[in-house]
């Protein structure tokens, strides 16, 4: 009775280990799969997962363990390794779909939008280094006016602190969050 459950724990795992290749071969097809991607996200989620058509059965992670060192080349870290790759590979795939493109009208909504943010962004950006600009240059006209010497280079000094700090701002972009702007797009279709 044993060694029937062994052959059929064996003919499941390397049925699991031919359709862990074929999510990395093709994850679009199997992106919409719930049960199997809740399978792909650990180990003993992985040893749990059925399916009666693909002749796959649930196993206990130990025995999925011992028999891999025996059907698989590189045992169960080579299962592990695909079960990761799937996932990822899946993940990638609905990134993809979600992300803007120029070939479909709704990648180019999206890629509109995202231009819009960016637009937005940097004239928020532009906006604050002018605020700093225009104050250091207050800053310099008041320091030509100074008549101590002491005073002056203090004051120059400061100055001169402000600007380089103003200038090593790189990115100010990730202060600002366009989504909770207070722009009201008009015309753009909600």
């Amino acid at each position: 009775m044993a060694d029937k459950r062994i052959e059929r724990s064996i003919k499941s795992i390397i049925a699991l280990r031919n359709l862990l290749k074929e999510v990395c071969e093709k994850p679009e097809l199997f992106s919409n799969d719930k049960l199997l991607r809740d399978a792909l996200k650990s180990q003993g989620d992985l040893s749990k997962f059925t399916n009666t058509e693909l002749g796959i059965s649930s196993t206990s992670i130990n025995t999925l363990k011992r028999l891999c060192a025996e059907v698989i080349d590189g045992g169960f870290k080579a299962l592990d390794d695909l079960r990761k790759g799937a996932l990822e590979r899946i993940e990638e795939h609905e990134h993809r779909e979600k992300a803007s493109n120029k070939r479909t009208r709704t990648g180019l909504v999206k890629r509109v939008d995202e231009l819009e943010k960016d637009i937005l962004l940097l004239k928020q950006s532009n906006y604050l280094l002018d605020q700093a600009l225009y104050e250091v240059i207050s800053d310099i006209k008041s320091v030509a006016n100074i008549e101590d010497g002491a005073a002056r280079d203090r004051r120059s000094q400061e100055a001169i602190r402000k600007l380089l700090a103003l200038m090593s701002v790189r990115h100010i972009t990730h202060v600002l969050d366009p989504d909770h702007s207070n722009v009201i797009h008009l015309n753009r279709k909600v």
